[in-house]
């Protein structure tokens, strides 16, 4: 699964032009051989492009050296020869992952990568930790015997908006 989604929000004909200037533009590469994880930052930093990959997915996987006058597209293939992993140019971006799972994540019309659905489902979760007292503090804070101060916006601003003096001005609280 890939980490981070890419969206394209300008129009399809300037996002195409400009992935293709910047598959076609040659800059110096100097990346030693290393993690994978370790030279794709170097990648990123030097092709003046965002990287975004599964950290699963590299993660072990030594990269080749790649040196010399090279365009993006083919210092990455260099970086990622033999390691199983592709890549899809979305304007300054790059979106490496599984063959297939490329594959199986089509680009729309704008040349953003569609990724699968996301089902995101949940129960009330903390909601019996909620409590029927102010602010719906949990009601076992109040089986136990304790003191209680409240410290409000004037007194605090009293303080110069100093927190840890305004906490000092309470009974019972040392720092």
């Amino acid at each position: 699964m890939l980490s981070t989604a890419l969206v394209s929000v300008l129009p399809a004909g300037p996002v195409l032009a400009q992935q293709a200037a910047t598959a076609q533009e040659q800059r110096n590469f100097d990346i030693p051989a290393q993690q994978l994880s370790t030279a794709l930052v170097l990648y990123g930093r030097q092709a003046g492009l965002q990287v975004s990959v599964d950290a699963a997915a590299v993660r072990g996987v030594a990269a080749p050296e790649v040196r010399g006058r090279l365009t993006s597209g083919a210092a990455l293939e260099r970086l990622l020869e033999g390691s199983g992993l592709a890549y899809r140019l979305n304007g300054r971006a790059v979106v490496i992952a599984g063959r297939g799972t490329l594959a199986a994540n089509p680009t729309d019309g704008a040349g953003a990568v569609v990724l699968e659905t996301i089902d995101v489902t949940g129960g009330t979760g903390g909601a019996g930790l909620r409590g029927s007292a102010w602010q719906q503090s949990p009601d076992e804070i109040y089986e136990t015997p304790a003191s209680v101060a409240n410290i409000d916006a004037g007194t605090i601003t009293s303080y110069g908006h100093n927190l840890n003096n305004a906490v000092r001005s309470v009974a019972g609280v040392y720092s």
